[in-house]
């Protein structure tokens, strides 16, 4: 999704095909599993203790950004508990 906003002229259209746009919301659906998994560790921290950190690798909070025309196809939850929406 980076790629999408650094580079707008090499792509006439993108789908994020369930992708993650939201490492936040993430973070927060694993924690309540007592996990943070790899975002934990490659971001560092939680986002409550790394905010910042795990808000600026959320494409979800840059479509503004975006030139390239967008699909995201999302699921509610995690994949464990995931609902199409």
């Amino acid at each position: 999704m980076a790629t999408l906003i650094q580079r707008p002229k090499d792509f006439k259209a993108a789908v994020n095909f369930y992708g993650v746009t939201d490492l936040v919301t993430l973070a927060d659906y694993n924690a309540g599993l007592g996990e943070f998994g790899w975002t934990g560790h490659m971001i560092g921290g939680t986002p409550l203790s790394n905010y910042k950190g795990f808000y600026d690798r959320s494409a979800v909070h840059f479509v503004e950004n975006f030139e390239t025309p967008v699909m995201f196809l999302t699921l509610k939850g995690t994949g464990r508990h995931a609902t199409i929406k």
